[in-house]
């Protein structure tokens, strides 16, 4: 429901000891249970990639098109290889962009992909530092620190304001900051964010 997302939302999905690792196995498997009770076991069967693949060809054929193209970005680069794989005579144009590698089992994902972020924040820190008024400070060295020190509080207090229709929790907090970090465009929007944060 509405009101269960908003408390895994603001609940603070926070993860930093191997005691918090066991809180968070118990809060996913809650979830897993609560998604086969809520939308069933057969449908959560036919929503894997294979089922999107062949989704995607349905789409394909509905529009009228002979051949796939395709843009992918992300794990969206996982969905065009395998479409490729399944389909390689309907493949007109592919474009990944960011390819996630096959090979890598989810565990190995999640941490090359954390570290990916991690330097791509510290490259943020830099500029905002430059930028001057950075809400994290003027050492980029720190900028991670200053961020949990700036967050943190909301894994057991999340905000709330009367311009936000929704609370913001720890988890929204990191997942802003991810968003922003796919693109230099975003950053100042991120300072912003985290200057109105510390406000």
């Amino acid at each position: 429901t509405d009101k269960q997302f908003d408390a895994v939302r603001t609940g603070g999905h926070a993860t930093f000891s191997k005691a918090d690792v066991a809180i968070q196995n118990k809060h996913n498997k809650q979830y897993i249970a609560g998604c086969i009770k809520e939308v069933g076991a057969t449908f959560l069967a036919h929503i894997g990639t294979r089922d999107v693949v062949r989704d995607m060809d349905v789409i394909r054929s509905a529009v009228g098109d002979k051949k796939m193209t395709y843009i992918g970005y992300s794990c969206g680069t996982f969905l065009g290889s395998q479409y490729a794989e399944a389909f390689p005579h309907k493949i007109r144009a592919l474009v990944l962009d960011g390819v996630v590698d096959p090979t890598e089992d989810s565990a190995e994902s999640a941490i090359n992909q954390g570290a990916g972020f991690q330097q791509a924040f510290e490259a943020w820190a830099r500029w905002c530092a430059k930028e001057g008024d950075c809400p994290l400070g003027n050492d980029w060295r720190k900028a991670t620190a200053e961020f949990h020190k700036l967050a943190r509080p909301l894994i057991k207090k999340p905000m709330y304001t009367i311009v936000m229709s929704r609370p913001l929790g720890w988890a929204d907090a990191v997942q802003g900051v991810i968003a922003s970090m796919y693109s230099q465009n975003t950053w100042p929007l991120l300072k912003l964010g985290l200057q109105q944060l510390k406000a």
